[in-house]
């Protein structure tokens, strides 16, 4: 942890730095050591929102920490800013059904299960296009391996 805590006051607020620095504390894992990666990591993904093994490593804190719907809601943000927009629905419903509906996290949550979801029509066209993108990638795997 001390390498990284020095790296930090080299280079304060550097998302790759407070992504490691997070990483060290969850291995440390001693009493408080959750609660700063957590810290660490929201400040990282200040600096990049999409930083999809941020939020990974922040669903992993949350979760130690006992709170299972913004671990659900991290999920889905990490799996969204893979494009994973099935995973991403997925974890944003699970999200909604624990979270206080007069929360930031909720609305992020309805927002993220609205803009994945298969049924909306607005969707539609994007769904279609990756089932036909992954008929074509494994039709091309298919011929490469040489079994058609």
């Amino acid at each position: 942890v001390a390498p990284h805590e020095k790296s930090l006051e080299l280079k304060p607020g550097q998302p790759l730095l407070l992504i490691n620095y997070a990483r060290s504390l969850a291995a440390r894992d001693e009493p408080g050591d959750t609660k700063k990666a957590e810290s660490a990591l929201r400040d990282a993904l200040i600096a990049e929102p999409d930083n999809a093994f941020a939020w990974q490593q922040l669903a992993i804190a949350l979760d130690k920490q006992g709170r299972r719907a913004e671990a659900e809601l991290a999920t889905a943000e990490s799996a969204y800013a893979v494009g994973d927009l099935q995973t991403a629905n997925m974890f944003a419903h699970r999200a909604l059904q624990q979270l206080d509906r007069n929360t930031v996290d909720y609305r992020r949550a309805d927002d993220i299960e609205l803009i994945t979801d298969p049924s909306n029509p607005d969707n539609r066209e994007f769904y279609d296009r990756m089932s036909r993108s992954q008929r074509g990638q494994r039709l091309s795997l298919t011929v490469s391996d040489g079994t058609h």
